[in-house]
């Protein structure tokens, strides 16, 4: 969900690279530094939420609202009221439109994860036109792979929302990967990865959509126009006999 700590809009590496304050469309009445005023929104408040776990006995989200039979002019939604969560539950920020919604149930919670797949939830569509939202999925053990398109990579989380590795660094269409060649030279038509960045090894550019099966990720990179097929091994092992 687009959902984040009331005083962190943001995860704690990116508080001071960039803008803490949302944003909507062309709006010159408030003046932007550059070259944050050349977009007409912020996507990092727009597009960066969070994964929430719940158990068996779910939860629930107060002020989301579900948003059914709006029409364009007619008025907005009425959203469910956050007054009425019960005592316990934790409140989040939805920065999009400066509204505090609370959550409860939630078992655990992981911040930073992008873009949220709510594009085209009541709170409003996305400014950005970002119609390729995100999906996220979990392997037979309980951990979650969630893309995150704001590190270029995908985020391996564990059982208890812990981030264990991250998977992928900055790449574009020409990263192929190790063995493809140098830079030095351009890409032959015979053979496509010759010339190719070979560096980073798993190269990513807008990760959207994460599979897992059979022990391995399965990437969907939107601008790379490619799926990146990750397998893990083991970099160490030892042999112990068994008599």
């Amino acid at each position: 969900m687009n959902l984040k700590p009331v005083n962190q809009p943001v995860p704690e590496a990116f508080a001071d690279q960039v803008p803490l304050t949302a944003w909507r469309w062309w709006d010159a009445r408030k003046p932007r530094d550059l070259p944050w005023y050349y977009t007409y929104y912020n996507p990092y408040l727009w597009s960066w939420g969070a994964v929430f776990k719940f158990g068996p006995s779910g939860g629930v989200v107060y002020g989301y609202g579900n948003g059914r039979g709006a029409k364009p002019g007619a008025p907005a939604p009425e959203f469910s009221a956050v007054t009425g969560a019960p005592e316990g539950s934790t409140e989040y920020s939805q920065a999009t439109l400066g509204r505090t919604l609370k959550v409860k149930g939630a078992l655990w919670r992981y911040h930073g994860y992008g873009p949220c797949p709510a594009a085209r939830d009541k709170l409003g569509c996305d400014p950005g036109c970002l119609c390729i939202t995100t999906q996220l999925d979990a392997d037979p053990y309980g951990r979650v792979f969630a893309p995150n398109i704001f590190r270029f990579s995908v985020e391996m989380l564990d059982t208890s929302g812990n981030q264990i590795a991250r998977i992928g660094r900055y790449g574009n269409a020409d990263s192929a990967g190790p063995g493809s060649g140098s830079t030095g030279s351009p890409p032959d038509v015979l053979s496509p990865s010759k010339g190719r960045p070979p560096e980073p090894e798993i190269a990513l550019a807008w990760p959207v959509d994460v599979s897992v099966a059979d022990g391995k990720v399965y990437i969907l990179d939107a601008a790379s126009n490619r799926v990146t097929i990750v397998k893990f091994e083991y970099s160490a092992a030892a042999e112990c006999p068994v008599p």
